[in-house]
Order: structure tokens, then C-alpha cells, then sequence
């Protein structure tokens, strides 16, 4: 973990982003925290066949868009967790904006339930990055996107995996079988 590399923010930005995908299943095809002329790193999905949100809101539907809702979040809540919270705010501005559309979606634009809505996938999302094996390996894939600075889902997955692993070892060593 090197905290002092200006890019670490970045890193457990996106890592966020990853690892939340991770946990809920929604398959990464890219992670970067290489800057382009937009932002300073990225994630990328596979697109979601049949997702057709305009054509009609129902329980699958719903769970799609709050799987997005939780990822555009993941990165702000990793980033809040080493960052001031003002500074992750101003600049994860357009993860936050996406997410507030998402939620304004699935409200039909009534502020007081998107916001409700918005606050408990917040809480999800935070809640999953308390959780120390997931912490572990937002940290993980920080730490080799640091070196790496990109790297495809397969790749950004052992990375997790591997954070995961370690974390598990350290309290199952020498436990009784």
C-alpha cells in the first residue's frame, strides 16, 4: 500500500468501482487508472444484454439499475474512506450525477423517494466496503494499479482474488481443523 503515491486515491477509486462489481456480479471488462482527457481513471463494463430500462420497469430491471446505482457509488465510498470527504465529492461528481439519475429514474423524478432510495444503496454500498474482505481486496487491486495502471476484468479478478486469499490466510493459519 503506498498511500503516498499521488495516484492512490485514483487507484482505490476504481478499485471501488471493481470490487463492488465484483461482489454483485456484474462482470468488469477494463480497469485504468491511466488519466485521459475526462478523468483520471476508469471501469469499464460488458454491456447488458436485454437491458431495456426504458421498456418498462420490473424486478429484473430494478435489480440492474441498482447493481449500476451501487457501482457508480463503490468508487466514492472506497475514494471517502483515504479522502476528505469534500474533495472525493467535487471530483467523483460524475459517478455521484449518474447515480442520482439512476435513482430519479426509478422514482419518476420524486425527489424525496430518489433521495431515500439513493441514501439506502449508499448504505449498501458502504456497508459491503466495511466488510474487511472486501476492503482487502479494493486495496489489493489498488496496489497493482499502481503498478500495472490498467489491466483487463480477468486480470483486475485474480487481483481481487489474490487480496481476498491473503486476507482469509492471515485468519485461518494455524486455526483448528
Amino acid at each position: 500500500m503506498n498511500m503516498d503515491d499521488p495516484r492512490w486515491p485514483t487507484a482505490i477509486h476504481e478499485a471501488g468501482h471493481a470490487v463492488v462489481s465484483r461482489a454483485i456480479g456484474r462482470p468488469v471488462r477494463a480497469v485504468s487508472i491511466r488519466p485521459d482527457e475526462k478523468t483520471l481513471g476508469r471501469v469499464t463494463h460488458y454491456p447488458m444484454p436485454s437491458f431495456k430500462p426504458d421498456a418498462m420497469i420490473n424486478t429484473r430491471t430494478r435489480l440492474r439499475l441498482e447493481q449500476m446505482i451501487m457501482v457508480y457509488l463503490g468508487g466514492v465510498e472506497a475514494e471517502k474512506r483515504v479522502v476528505h470527504q469534500a474533495d472525493v465529492e467535487s471530483f467523483a461528481a460524475t459517478d455521484i450525477d449518474r447515480a442520482q439519475d439512476l435513482a430519479f429514474y426509478m422514482s419518476n423524478n420524486e425527489p424525496d423517494e430518489a433521495g431515500a432510495y439513493l441514501g439506502w444503496l449508499q448504505y449498501r454500498t458502504r456497508n459491503l466496503l466495511n466488510n474487511p474482505v472486501w476492503w482487502a481486496a479494493v486495496v489489493g487491486l489498488a496496489d497493482c494499479l499502481l503498478i500495472e495502471e490498467g489491466m483487463g476484468g480477468a486480470q483486475a479478478y485474480a487481483a481481487i482474488q489474490v487480496a481476498i486469499d491473503k486476507y482469509i490466510a492471515r485468519y485461518t493459519e494455524g486455526a483448528p481443523s
